[in-house]
Formats: C-alpha cells, sequence, structure tokens
C-alpha cells in the first residue's frame, strides 16, 4: 500500500508541475507583445495542461483544482515586468537594487 501512496504522491507533484507551468505561460502569453511569441506560450499551456490531463488519467481520486506555489507569483511578477521594458537605472536605486555609481 504504501508503493501505492507514493506512487500517487509523485503523480500528484507532477499533475501540479505541469498545471502550474500551464497557469506560468498564460501569464507569459497575456504579457507578450508579439502575437507569434504570444500564442507559443498559449500553445506550451496547452500542451502543459494536456500532459496534466495523461498523468491525472492514472490518479484515483482525480486531483482537486490546483493553486500556483507560493513561487509562482514571483515568477509571473518578473515575466509582466520584463513585458513592461527595461526601467531606468535610477528606478532600482531608488528601491535599493542597485549599487551606486561609482
Amino acid at each position: 500500500m504504501a508503493a501505492v501512496d507514493e506512487k500517487y504522491a509523485e503523480d500528484l507533484e507532477a499533475w501540479r508541475e505541469e498545471m502550474t507551468a500551464t497557469w506560468l505561460y498564460g501569464v507569459a502569453s497575456a504579457a507578450e507583445s508579439n502575437p507569434i511569441q504570444a500564442q507559443l506560450f498559449i500553445d506550451l499551456a496547452k500542451a502543459a495542461e494536456e500532459q496534466a490531463g495523461i498523468v491525472a488519467r492514472g490518479m484515483p481520486p482525480p486531483p482537486t483544482p490546483v493553486r500556483p506555489s507560493r513561487r509562482a507569483p514571483r515568477g509571473a511578477a518578473r515575466v509582466r515586468d520584463r513585458a513592461a521594458g527595461p526601467r531606468p537605472p535610477e528606478a532600482g536605486r531608488e528601491q535599493g537594487q542597485l549599487p551606486e555609481a561609482t
């Protein structure tokens, strides 16, 4: 029975990772201004969701809806920041992110 529980736990983790990837690809596609690259992220999201579905088929009971991991929103914020374009150096210095010029 422990082997079955371990297999379920492994499958659940794989399913969660695929669903988190689906969510992150959706964020990236929404932030992307280039329509070709946005479509690439949409296609990747679909592929990750399909893979999650394949994993879930072997999981009795089926997994419950997933929420992104605690790290995922930070990754999404970085994607959105990069999509907004480069920040002037002064903006980072004001927030203590860049060293003073020498």
